[in-house]
C-alpha cells in the first residue's frame, strides 16, 4: 500500500482530491476497482499514512524519499484485498 501511495503522490502531488486519486489509481494505473481503491485510501487514513481534510488526502510520510521500482505493477503482483469491515472513503 505504501508503494502505491508513494507512486500516487509522486505523480500527482500532495494534497490530492479523493476523486482524482481514485481516477488515477483505478483507471489510469489499473490498480483495482474504484471501490477497492477507496477502501485502500480508507485503510491508509485509519493507519495514519494519509490524512483526510475536506475532500483531499494529504501524505503523512516522505513519499519523495522512497526508492521505487521502475514498474510498480510488477512489484505489486496481486491486487490488494480488503476485509468487508473497511468502508470505502467517499
Amino acid at each position: 500500500m505504501l508503494l502505491v501511495l508513494a507512486y500516487l503522490f509522486r505523480m500527482r502531488g500532495s494534497p490530492i482530491s479523493v476523486v482524482e486519486a481514485v481516477d488515477f489509481l483505478s483507471f489510469k494505473c489499473r490498480y483495482g476497482a474504484p471501490t477497492d481503491v477507496r477502501k485502500m485510501l480508507a485503510a491508509a487514513v485509519k493507519n495514519g499514512m494519509v490524512t483526510l481534510k475536506d475532500d483531499n488526502i494529504l501524505a503523512q510520510f516522505l513519499y519523495d524519499k522512497q526508492s521505487l521500482p521502475l514498474n510498480l505493477l510488477c512489484a505489486v503482483l496481486d491486487k490488494v484485498q480488503f476485509n468487508e469491515d473497511i468502508e470505502p472513503i467517499h
